[in-house]
């Protein structure tokens, strides 16, 4: 298991792929309870969402699927999961409490009797169709983030070809985080992940 945060996320991206994200309900809901409709032709019942990660593969959240919609409340992590920040001593990133420790979830699975049937994403576009070859394709991925504190962490950080553009404002407890990537052949590595208060309703959750 990675203990590199943001390195984590950015891998997840790769291995990871109702119609609204979002409840039906105009109010904002708390980043803790998620719901959603799965994207699908084949039959999900009996499954359940799976929310989990850390260095012990912990749970944070289990929901039943009804149909295609699922629902699920993140629970507060175990300590001995939350990890600081990697990010204190890289140019032109600042935060605002370098003790701050985090989790994120990284992976979101369908289970049924146990075994995973399939791996879930919430994004702006399909990510397991591949851009046309020669083509850059953006997309737009939903990160869930649990913080021991507040915290804001900013800035760009570029290597190469390679740009990390973070504008966080995390909260104590469970944080939506829209991360932003360039899919495709592309002669640059761009990412940039920022705070929002709630899933667009125009995002999806992909099965693969």
């Amino acid at each position: 298991m990675k203990k590199v945060f943001f390195s984590l996320l950015v891998a997840s991206v790769v291995m990871v792929s109702f119609q609204s994200c979002k409840d039906d309900d105009p109010k904002v809901k708390p980043a803790n309870e998620i719901s959603g409709v799965i994207e699908t032709e084949n039959s999900l019942e009996g499954t359940f969402v799976h929310m989990s990660g850390g260095e012990t593969e912990e749970l944070f959240g289990k929901g039943k699927v009804v149909g295609k919609k699922f629902k699920v409340t993140l629970n507060k992590p175990s300590d001995n999961n939350l990890e600081k920040l990697d990010i204190a001593d890289r140019e032109g990133m600042t935060i605002s409490d370098k003790e701050a420790r985090t989790i994120s979830v990284e992976d979101i699975v369908v289970m049924k009797d146990g075994s995973a049937v399939g791996g879930l994403i919430c994004a702006d576009v399909n990510p397991y169709v591949e851009p046309t070859e020669g083509t850059t394709k953006n997309i737009n991925i939903i990160l869930f983030i649990y913080s021991d504190r507040p915290v804001k962490i900013s800035g760009t950080n570029k290597q190469g070809n390679e740009e990390e553009s973070l504008n966080l404002n995390l909260k104590t407890g469970w944080n939506i985080v829209k991360l932003y990537r360039e899919r495709g052949r592309s002669e640059s590595d761009i990412m940039r992940m920022s705070s929002i208060s709630s899933i667009p309703s125009n995002y999806k959750w992909y099965l693969k």
